[in-house]
């Protein structure tokens, strides 16, 4: 069949074109400025035999590893080659350029600025011997997605630190500076950083606190272990708490100090929560332990207390090096533990004491505590530059009779529960920076506030041997403060009032001085003898009748009382020095009370 005549001017134009296409092939041309680029980087290989030969004004689809759409480079896809040589000064001339895949090589040299390459989304550089950066590298990449600088030894000997210029990489989602000789401390700005994912930050010369302006970010991955500086990364871990996006947290290694965040247990979806070797303190939160997510976490080698937390099946946990009250996971703490644990977060767990507080017996050595009948008796903490507040737990030592946390820096109040306490008998807590209106205790405590300027007294009606005291108040002369804490106004006074006044009190100490003689004279306390070689038996003599503790005397063959020795430590409070009526050559003699009321001296030979 012949073809038709209307048909030859389509059959002409078809011939035409494909003749064009040929023609503008076998001329085509890469654009002048890219390719004086690609030269640059060409001349700067020294093993040119692993790219090829780059010859001919077209590059685009003919050299080894370059990408191009139409005549302008996009891409550069040379990874794990093995290459070795410098990039060129003009680099960012490539403005069309939206990859850079040049990772796992042996580049050296400066880094080239990356300045003005408003199309580059993606730039893969690690894994180097690049060692240095200039300071506009990441101005202007408004299109930057992602970008791995790691493992390269950036500016080694003096360091170097983020511009801020990365602000203008809105889109930024993945930051990894890996092992780059990076110095200061982490750049706030990155918080302002709304897209951003994942931040690897390890194994760099960082110190200070993780920013608070990451607070509520979006990220996913935080990778800030292993810092190599004197000073490493320190601080809380609390801004960690409101990510509730977090993934993988490694910050292991470092100088990290306080709690780990209950609020961590929101992150529903953390799988990998590395904190070891650390300062961290307190109790591990169940809940973060409990995360269905959690495939790895380690808390190793930090100052932790309290039980160890059960993890769910399959997860990678390790906790040695810590001072938890049991070696086994899921056992509780013992009552008394529980009670000076949670006192202990309320001072804000001081590391010499954390230190001491080992195990779930605190009987057994622990700093500034000790026992009667395996029951805790004192806690004497005085002058431990102790911080932060007396927690109200301490009212669960039912057996507590002396609480000195004299000479600290405690703020808040005072706690009610302490007045529970029916063994109670001594409670100093002097020179402190107290406040708020006191407890009232009863009879027989030794209640000591002096040294307190915020703290508004509210003394006991009737404390014979204890009550009250406080340090001077700073009013001027003649004024007072009230029970509401407010000044009172100077009153008038005349020389018959005041001399009325101490008329009155010198009547009243005469009073009181043969009141008191009376009292003793009438209360004269039994003795009780300790002889050197019953307290080596563990045993004691009583001289004189007596009752005692039902179900604890024994009757010596001379009529005396016997007592084991535990009894008599007990009512002399371990025959404590506040306790000390008189010594001389006869031994010492101590006060005490039995648990039946009786009111006894003890006197102890060869002491």
């Amino acid at each position: 069949m012949g073809l038709h005549c209307s048909q030859y001017p389509k059959i002409l134009l078809f011939f035409i074109c494909v003749t064009v296409t040929i023609i503008f092939q076998c001329n085509a041309v890469t654009d002048p400025g890219n390719m004086a680029v690609l030269q640059a980087f060409y001349k700067n290989i020294d093993n040119k035999e692993l790219v090829g030969s780059w010859s001919g004004t077209d590059a685009c689809g003919v050299w080894k590893g370059i990408q191009c759409q139409s005549v302008f480079v996009t891409g550069i896809s040379m990874q794990s080659m093995g290459l070795s040589g410098k990039l060129p000064a003009n680099f960012n001339q490539l403005g069309s350029l939206t990859t850079i895949s040049l990772q796992k090589n042996n580049l050296y040299g400066s880094l080239p600025s990356l300045s003005g390459l408003s199309n580059l989304q993606v730039a893969y550089l690690n894994d180097n011997q690049f060692d240095g950066i200039p300071s506009d590298f990441f101005k202007d990449l408004t299109d930057l997605r992602g970008i791995y600088l790691n493992n390269n030894p950036l500016n080694k000997s003096s360091g170097w630190t983020l511009s801020n210029d990365l602000l203008g990489s809105t889109q930024l989602a993945n930051l990894s500076l890996y092992n780059t000789s990076l110095v200061g401390a982490i750049p706030p700005f990155l918080g302002s950083l709304g897209s951003l994912q994942v931040l690897s930050l390890p194994y760099n010369y960082l110190e200070g606190t993780i920013p608070s302006s990451l607070n509520g970010t979006s990220l996913q991955v935080f990778i800030a272990n292993s810092q190599q500086g004197k000073s490493l990364l320190g601080g809380t871990l609390d801004v960690l708490g409101s990510i509730n996006t977090l993934t993988q947290v490694w910050l292991h290694s470092n100088n990290f100090s306080g709690e780990i965040p209950n609020a961590l247990s929101k992150a529903s979806g953390l799988k990998e929560l590395l904190l070891n070797n650390n300062q961290l303190t307190g109790t591990v939160p169940q809940s973060v332990a409990s995360l269905g997510s959690l495939a790895n976490f380690t808390v190793d080698d930090n100052l932790l207390d309290g039980p160890i937390p059960v993890v769910g099946e399959g997860v990678y946990f390790t906790y040695q090096g810590n001072y938890f009250c049991s070696s086994k996971a899921g056992d509780k703490c013992t009552p008394e533990v529980s009670a000076l644990l949670v006192f202990l977060r309320g001072v804000g767990y001081p590391s010499a004491i954390v230190k001491s507080w080992l195990g779930n017996d605190p009987c057994s050595g622990w700093a500034g505590v000790s026992c009667i009948d395996r029951h805790v008796s004192v806690v004497n903490l005085a002058k431990r530059s102790l911080s932060g507040y007396i927690d109200p737990a301490i009212g669960n030592l039912s057996s507590l009779t002396i609480l000195k946390l004299n000479d600290n820096r405690l703020t808040g109040t005072i706690p009610k529960t302490l007045t529970g306490l029916k063994a109670l008998k001594t409670l100093d807590v002097s020179n402190n920076n107290l406040n708020g209106p006191t407890p009232s205790f009863g009879p027989g405590v030794g209640f000591i506030t002096a040294g307190n300027p915020n703290i508004n007294n509210v003394a006991p009606a009737s404390s014979p041997g204890g009550g009250s005291s406080s340090g001077d108040s700073g009013s001027p002369s003649g004024s007072g403060v009230n029970r509401n804490g407010e000044s009172t106004p100077k009153k008038k006074s005349s020389s018959g009032v005041i001399i009325g006044i101490v008329v009155g009190c010198v009547v009243a100490l005469i009073a009181a001085f043969v009141i008191v003689f009376v009292y003793k004279r009438k209360k004269k306390p039994k003795f009780i003898r300790v002889p050197t070689e019953l307290q080596a038996a563990g045993q004691v003599t009583i001289n004189g009748a007596g009752s005692g503790e039902a179900g604890s005397s024994l009757v010596g063959s001379n009529g005396s009382v016997v007592y084991p020795l535990w009894v008599l430590q007990k009512a002399t409070d371990n025959f404590n020095s506040t306790n000390l009526l008189g010594k001389g050559g006869f031994g010492s003699v101590y006060e005490g009370n039995l648990e039946d009321g009786s009111k006894v001296a003890v006197k102890k030979n060869g002491s």
